[in-house]
């Protein structure tokens, strides 16, 4: 994807690796959306810091969902043969949908990937 992340666990104190996560997630994220990047080059508030649980949250879903699966159907699309095996299970009165898409990618590798609605 162009963006890695990477932290010396070894010699960060706690705050200092949740500090460095959180700006290369957002590096990550800044790297696939222009509104993003924009932002972060001229903020409106000068004290942004995206500690909060549900911002965190969020920048989770929009990798997950926005630039991951995306990258994995393109990847798909692009497959000469692929199959999909769908798994169906209630918990907690909550129906979860699980696929795993089993395809040939264009090396000529045979990749499965798990997809959850």
């Amino acid at each position: 994807m162009g963006v890695s992340v990477l932290v010396c666990v070894e010699t960060l104190s706690t705050v200092t690796q949740l500090a460095a996560i959180r700006k290369s997630l957002l590096q990550l994220i800044a790297a696939h959306y222009d509104v993003v990047k924009n932002h972060f080059e001229q903020p409106a508030m000068k004290n942004c810091n995206y500690k909060f649980p549900k911002i965190q949250n969020d920048i989770i879903e929009i990798i997950g969902k926005d630039i991951i699966q995306k990258k994995i159907l393109s990847e798909i699309k692009e497959a000469r043969f692929f199959s999909i095996l769908a798994d169906e299970v209630t918990s907690h009165n909550k129906e979860e949908l699980s696929l795993c898409i089993r395809f040939l990618d264009t090396a000529d590798t045979i990749r499965e990937e798990f997809w959850s609605s």
